[in-house]
């Protein structure tokens, strides 16, 4: 029996020591962090017993609170955004989804918005013009009134059928062309340049006549020979027993102006701009009147009965406008909607031509120089040289579908002064005595040409797109 309790107290013996290796093995809980859950085995021998290993379970060591708070482990941290700036960016606001978001500051080392280095825009414009005044052309008179009287400006039943009115000021289509680029990384400085052009517009009057109803073209008596010397008159184009005929007249007028410039930030944030802008501004502004006459004598004891007379004569002027430019461009977001604002002055000098030109046929005879407002007194060209100002203002509201791709709709006014019209060059005051009219000039010679300045305005309403890469 003492044989049979050896194993046993072997057996006794090595659980004990196996306990004890366990309870170590809690006391050193980083040895062999990176090795297996369970540890190597341990054997046990007794005599005439085969090998008994017993496995022994070590438990995962404590985890200690890491206070170690270096920049090292500050990029394995999740970078999020707020959802509504997340979402921003959908439509290019540079994450800026709420209005107090936009920090601004001068000095502008980089300006984040709006984003892109280079952009185009196309804008369509709905546009009206100050006219251009035109004197009266053409009148008429009730049937009956007598010849001295009828279509003279001032006599009872005299009305005006053309004239005595401002042309060519209605809405009109046009196109706005906008490119530019930013210099550097920091968009900061850059360039950007405009192009504004109003499709032309033309007033048409058309009119003829047997006798009746009657027409005529007023004027004021300036020969001196004549008894009716300074008083009002007129010329029959139609009149019963005297002269048929008819009269066309054609007004147009054409605008355009581009500038080029410097943009330089001024102030900036992460979804508003302020910028100054200093460059160059172009003008021009063509105006034509055109004035087609034929009249044949009806009354047979007229020696020039049945002869048709052509009139043909024309007012022309071109103004051009070249200048420096200075001004400010602004634009501020909030969400997706845009808000931009400009205001822009030019100070240059234009450049006016004025040409006068007429023309009489007398049936089947060559022209001679002269018609009826355009004579060899007023007849030709001239020019001169005016300072003027050209300033520009516009606001627009746009929205931003994509980060690259914008739309905006806006307001946009135009000023420019001392330009040459074709209506303010005509003079009504008409010394008949002079060719083609008279035999040879007595009196002053009238009509006579002067510069006579207007202003020039447009604005409008725009429609536009604008993309940036």
């Amino acid at each position: 029996m003492k044989v049979r309790m050896v194993p046993c107290l072997l057996l006794v013996f090595g659980f004990s020591v196996a306990t004890a290796a366990a309870q170590d093995s809690q006391l050193r809980p980083y040895r062999n962090s990176n090795s297996s859950n369970y540890s190597s085995p341990a054997i046990i021998t007794a005599t005439d017993e085969e090998p008994m290993m017993i496995y022994i379970h070590k438990k995962d060591p404590p985890t200690l609170p890491n206070t170690n708070t270096s920049s090292k482990d500050e990029p394995q941290r999740k970078n999020t955004l707020p959802e509504t700036a997340a979402a921003a960016t959908t439509c290019g606001d540079g994450g800026c989804s709420s209005c107090s978001s936009c920090s601004s500051f001068c000095g502008c080392k980089s300006c984040p918005y709006p984003p892109g280095r280079v952009w185009f825009g196309a804008d369509f414009l709905l546009w009206w013009t100050r006219g251009d005044h035109l004197p009266p052309l053409v009148t008429t008179s009730p049937p009956g009134t007598p010849e001295t009287m009828a279509g003279v400006l001032g006599q009872p039943g005299t009305s005006v059928l053309f004239g005595d009115q401002s042309v060519n000021g209605g809405v009109r289509p046009g196109l706005r062309l906008t490119a530019g680029g930013w210099f550097n990384d920091a968009h900061t400085t850059g360039i950007e340049a405009n192009f504004i052009y109003l499709g032309t517009e033309v007033t048409h009057f058309s009119a003829a006549s047997d006798g009746i109803p009657i027409l005529a073209r007023p004027f004021v008596f300036e020969d001196p020979t004549d008894p009716r010397f300074g008083q009002n008159g007129s010329l029959k184009i139609a009149f019963p027993g005297l002269v048929r005929g008819n009269i066309d007249i054609n007004a147009s007028s054409s605008f355009l102006t581009t500038d080029v410039y410097i943009r330089q930030a001024l102030c900036c944030g992460c979804c508003c701009r302020l910028d100054g802008l200093i460059g160059y501004r172009y003008a021009r502004l063509r105006d034509t009147l055109e004035i087609s006459e034929t009249e044949i004598a009806t009354n047979p004891a007229s020696a020039a009965f049945g002869i048709p007379f052509l009139i043909n004569e024309g007012f022309e002027t071109r103004n051009e406008f070249n200048g420096g430019e200075i001004g400010l461009i602004g634009e501020y977001m909030c969400n997706c909607w845009i808000f931009r604002g400009w205001a822009k002055i030019a100070f240059g000098t234009t450049q006016r031509e004025v040409d006068i030109h007429g023309t009489t046929q007398v049936g089947n005879n060559p022209p001679q120089n002269g018609g009826f407002l355009a004579l060899p007194s007023n007849i030709g060209s001239f020019d001169s040289s005016v300072f003027s100002v050209l300033p520009e203002v516009g606001v627009e509201l746009g929205y931003a579908i994509t980060p690259r791709f914008r739309v905006f709709t806006g307001f946009t006014f135009l000023y420019w002064s001392g330009v040459a019209r074709p209506g303010e060059q005509v003079d009504l005051h008409v010394n008949a005595s002079q060719p083609p009219l008279g035999t040879g000039l007595v009196g002053q010679p009238l009509p006579a040409f002067s510069f006579h300045s207007s202003d020039f305005w447009a604005m409008g309403l725009n429609l536009g797109v604008e993309l940036r890469f």
